[in-house]
């Protein structure tokens, strides 16, 4: 956020309600990257958030 509380471009913080649970997976649409890469679990969200795309 700016100073004057405008949304800057990127990444802001907000107040809410924490998740009550935090998934995590494999990344999705990096299949040229390497094994180990590509499997990690770095794809975090927020568990039973409908806005979430199932794996394939």
């Amino acid at each position: 956020m700016t100073q004057n509380g405008d949304q800057a471009n990127g990444l802001w913080i907000t107040s809410g309600e924490p998740p009550s649970a935090i998934a995590s997976g494999p990344r999705v649409g990096i299949d040229y990257a390497q094994p180990a890469d590509r499997d990690a679990p770095w794809r975090l969200w927020s568990e039973g958030n409908p806005g979430v795309s199932k794996a394939r």
